[in-house]
């Protein structure tokens, strides 16, 4: 069968979209800079012909530090011979470049046939997706030539189809690869639906697959080939060099939406160039908001209609924004009206307005009478939640007025903070706490005046923490005062070193006059310490058990001390749904979910965590992630937070439910140890346990390390796949449990994973200890120069294994250290004279173990 041919067009267009679509920007063409700045090459295929095709230059948009963002900046046409050149605004930087698919047509004479080459996508050198491709280094002023060739592709075909009263002009399919190297899932092709009969067509280099089938307009749901709502769920699609695959349809599923209006308060329509509608979703788990960034929608038509697709059942909110008007939720308030969608189901009539801003004014004055400039004047709204919320802010002028305009409507409460640490905060009118404030209410368009606040001296609470030993960490030294009616916090701080033991000293000044309690060590963070109340009581014991502080404005409270000791631990490991270990935030809350105690980490190597510093008590261990990490699947619109929960039924052991969560209960010093959580949704069931690998052997270049473990999973395997790894990337061919260290190891650390896998079952990794391998020499160090008295000898450190080494010389007469010869360079003295000198250089650094080789001798005349 001769392969269906993809035209140019299309071509170009799938290249072009796909990074709009999945980068989230269509970059316009950086700043010039050198016209002399070329990146060039020649675009040939796998049989040796130019080709002449789109061709795209990727930059990496991420900040410094962040996973990198490979985004199109920039796109031209190779011409007949398959020569492309980029000379215009290019920056000196690092690229990675694409080269579209593309079709070759061939026609015999004899025959009169026409037959068809499908060639596939590619990024440098060869690979399937920007992600794995090799980044290019531009150098200013300078050309660049990079040569492509173009594989030989299949054809992946289908048709898909929408809800026959939907929208369906914006369907488009996404093959999705994952690298077998470094685990990281990439976009390989993208093809647009066309809406005559439906239908596409996708080349692809040969390999497996996800098909991802996608609605740009956000009408339907999202799905996977073959009809699964996640991509772990979907079904494998193999490409084959010069084959088709056809037949690979999908039919979407009615997406649940919001639908709605954005006008002014007098009806008539917003300027759409500067207003625009967001939304976000609750966490059930945690009942936190968050913007939902995966979904399509938000701009607004010329009437101010908007809709938000597709929704997965929840609780959302929306939010119109505007450079004219305060940022305004559906519903009203600083919170807005939840809004609660189902499974496919479309919610209409969300309809929002702008309107123009109150404010609040009024004037701060010192004890005296006297003006107060600088004090800062904060406006807060109450949340349904009962929590308060920064609305806005402004600093009082020299004559101690302020105004604190983009006020929305809506009852509020007031608090001022000196400049000055000499005098209290105040909450308006005269109160400590902004429960017991007195209300202030804002209408639109309208200026609230506020009668005067007049300050007091502020008092002082000071005391002594002393820690655990080998304990100082800045949770550990974190003292928080309280008000004892509302629980708010007033004023924290972190205590200083005093001598050399294990006293810590601090002091809280700027005060009100009244009562408090006093906290220590109840920071949300990793600690080794528990937390406690004034007098040494346990945070267990509850707020209502702390023993009051009274303080005298002007004055100091001193002898508010604590003495803290060590706490329970809770350890546990978190996997993604494949059973790979997954990097998190995990969190020890409260039991009754008000109080985030300590938390940890997850390791990206193991999964396992430590939560340390825990009181005696029962917690709820949470695992909370966002759109950057800890995401168990980012295509689809699963919870980013999940409590341990396990229940029989549940494989995951996670559940979005607080009320479900388990209550994991330390004592004293103990360590209570959970099951392994799955992040996300798994299908099969789960290993009860899977023990670690130990490894054994010399840590050294040239050894032979083993591994094994102490006995089986449980309840069985069916087999164990292994992996080295190198600094926690995977060693290509090192799949057996031996490994035998190489030069490039020194300096890094190893470690092996083991796949459990059972017919069934979810697979679980577990993971080894580090093994740090050390420094090894490869050519011995050499001595240069003349050897006379006088005469300046020169060392050369020799050839070491990896890199990352510091080097440190000693020189040697024989077989004694010469004091004070600890440089690379050297001159003989008299007492050299007649004497074999040798050089002796060390490798060092931080956590490995160190080598030192020694030249030949050079003996000084």
């Amino acid at each position: 069968m001769i392969p269906r041919p993809v035209p140019l067009q299309r071509a170009v267009l799938a290249l072009v979209t796909a990074s709009a679509l999945l980068l989230g920007i269509l970059a316009g063409t950086a700043p010039a800079q050198a016209a002399t700045t070329v990146v060039t090459g020649t675009i040939t295929s796998f049989d040796g012909h130019p080709v002449s095709t789109g061709v795209e230059l990727y930059v990496n948009i991420a900040e410094p530090g962040q996973t990198p963002l490979w985004s199109s900046t920039q796109q031209v046409f190779s011409d007949e011979n398959g020569v492309y050149r980029f000379d215009e605004g290019l920056d000196a930087t690092q690229y990675r470049i694409g080269v579209a698919p593309q079709s070759l047509s061939s026609y015999d004479e004899e025959t009169g046939e026409t037959t068809f080459t499908n060639l596939a996508p590619v990024f440098h050198p060869a690979a399937r997706t920007v992600e794995s491709a090799t980044t290019v280094k531009v150098p200013a002023g300078r050309t660049t030539t990079v040569d492509i060739t173009s594989p030989e592709g299949g054809v992946v075909s289908g048709t898909v189809t929408g809800q026959p009263d939907l929208r369906h002009d914006n369907l488009a399919v996404i093959a999705q690869y994952r690298d077998p190297a470094t685990g990281t899932w990439g976009t390989a092709g993208f093809a647009p639906v066309f809406e005559e009969g439906h239908a596409y067509d996708l080349v692809l280099q040969p390999g497996s697959y996800k098909l991802r089938f996608y609605d740009g307009n956000g009408y339907h749901y999202t799905e996977y080939w073959n009809d699964a709502a996640t991509r772990d769920a979907g079904q494998d699609v193999t490409v084959t060099a010069g084959g088709t695959l056809p037949g690979v349809d999908a039919e979407l599923a009615r997406a649940g939406r919001i639908e709605g209006r954005l006008t002014l308060a007098s009806g008539a329509p917003v300027d759409t160039d500067n207003s625009f509608t967001t939304i976000e979703r609750r966490d059930p788990a945690t009942g936190t908001w968050s913007q939902v960034d995966d979904v399509d929608g938000g701009y607004l038509d010329a009437e101010g209609r908007f809709g938000f697709g597709p929704l997965v059942a929840g609780t959302y909110r929306v939010k119109a924004v505007s450079n004219e008007y305060p940022d305004t939720y559906y519903g009203g308030g600083t919170e807005g009206t939840p809004i609660t969608v189902e499974t496919s189901q479309v919610v209409t009539g969300i309809d929002l307005s702008l309107t123009k801003p109150g404010s609040v004014s009024g004037a701060v004055q010192l004890p005296t009478g006297k003006a107060a400039p600088g004090a800062t004047v904060v406006v807060y709204a109450k949340a349904e939640s009962g929590t308060w919320t920064q609305v806005d802010e402004s600093s009082t002028d020299s004559r101690g007025g302020y105004v604190i305009g983009d006020v929305p409507a809506g009852t509020y409460a007031v608090q001022v903070f000196p400049g000055n640490p000499a005098y209290a905060p105040q909450v308006y009118l005269g109160k400590t706490s902004l429960d017991a404030g007195t209300p202030v209410t804002v209408k639109d368009g309208t200026r609230t005046r506020l009668s005067t606040v007049k300050l007091a001296a502020g008092a002082t609470v000071s005391g002594t923490i002393t820690l655990p030993k080998g304990v100082s960490d800045r949770v550990a030294r974190t003292v928080d005062v309280i008000d004892p009616a509302s629980g708010d916090l007033v004023s924290s701080v972190v205590a200083s070193k005093r001598g050399s033991g294990t006293s810590w000293t601090y002091a809280v000044p700027g005060l009100a006059a009244g009562s408090y309690q006093v906290q220590f060590a109840r920071s949300s963070g990793s600690s080794l310490a528990t937390g406690l109340y004034f007098k040494n009581v346990p945070e267990t014991q509850g707020r209502a058990s702390a023993t009051a502080v009274k303080v005298t404005a002007g004055k100091t409270t001193p002898s508010v001390n604590a003495t803290l000791r060590t706490g329970a631990t809770i350890t546990g490991r978190v996997l993604d749904t494949r059973g790979e270990p997954l990097r998190c935030s995990v969190l020890a809350v409260s039991a009754d979910g008000t109080l985030t105690t300590r938390s940890a980490v997850s390791s990206s190597s193991t999964g396992t965590f430590t939560i340390s510093g825990l009181s005696a008590g029962q917690y709820k261990v949470l695992v909370q992630g966002d759109e950057s990490a800890c995401v168990a699947d980012p295509q689809s619109n699963d919870e980013t937070s999940g409590y341990y929960f396990d229940g029989d039924d549940t494989a995951g052991r996670t559940t979005w439910d607080p009320a479900q969560a388990n209550l994991v209960t330390v004592e004293g010093t103990g360590t209570s140890a959970l099951a392994d959580q799955y992040y996300g949704p798994v299908e099969g069931d789960t290993f009860d346990s899977a023990p670690a690998p130990t490894v054994t052997g010399k840590a050294a270049v040239g050894s032979r390390l083993a591994s094994d473990t102490a006995g089986d999973a449980t309840p069985g395997q069916d087999g164990i796949a292994y992996q080295w790894l190198r600094n926690g990337k995977p060693i290509s061919g090192a799949t057996e449990t031996g490994y035998t260290v190489v030069a490039a190891d020194a300096g890094t650390v190893l470690t092996v994973r083991y796949t459990w896998r059972k017919e069934g079952y979810v697979d679980v990794v577990t993971a080894s200890r580090d093994v740090k391998i050390g420094a090894s020499n490869l050519a011995k160090p050499t001595i240069s120069g003349t050897p006379a008295v006088g005469r300046t000898l020169k060392a050369a450190r020799g050839t070491w294994a990896g890199t990352g080494w510091t080097y440190g010389y000693q020189w040697y007469r024989g077989d004694a250290a010469i004091k004070g010869a600890t440089a690379s360079t050297y001159t003989p003295t008299r007492s050299d004279r007649s004497k074999t000198l040798t050089v002796r250089v060390t490798a060092r650094k931080t956590g490995f173990a160190s080598a030192t080789a020694a030249s030949a001798g050079t003996k000084v005349r």
